[in-house]
């Protein structure tokens, strides 16, 4: 029986002013997810998000910008026989840049709560950021 591997990533919820979410797809992948990545040995989780957005966004963030919101645990989208354990941030304002994708990024998406369901979302996505979007709970 094969044990699954676990992948540890810091992911933000970032909103626009029309309360928008922002999601990425990565090359290859099928699945669109918040924005973030892996987080390095040397790294908090809020460092590693700050790195990933600057160099998959070109988006540069302070620490301070974002509350932690939760860890997420749950099956990998775009990886067979993996665990993804997500550290959540929530930028503490709405982005009113443009965003454009860089590094391994090929796809960025504004989601609305009209379009949402027109897109396959990424497994912790859809646990976790979804129904506190849908909810306005956040």
């Amino acid at each position: 029986m094969n044990k699954k591997k676990t992948i540890t990533v810091a992911l933000a919820i970032i909103t626009n002013d029309q309360n928008d979410i922002l999601v990425v797809r990565k090359k290859d992948g099928l699945y669109f997810a918040l924005p973030g990545g892996k987080i390095e040995a040397t790294e908090t989780a809020n460092e590693a998000l700050i790195r990933e957005l600057n160099e998959e966004l070109n988006l540069s963030f302070n620490t301070t910008d974002f509350t932690f919101l939760a860890n997420h645990t749950t099956k990998a989208a775009n990886e067979v026989n993996t665990m993804v354990e997500g550290h959540i941030f929530l930028l503490n304002k709405n982005l009113t840049q443009t965003v454009s994708g860089y590094a391994e990024i090929e796809e960025v998406l504004w989601l609305s709560k009209a379009n949402h369901m027109n897109y396959r979302l990424a497994h912790l996505f859809t646990e976790f950021a979804l129904p506190k979007w849908l909810s306005e709970t956040l």
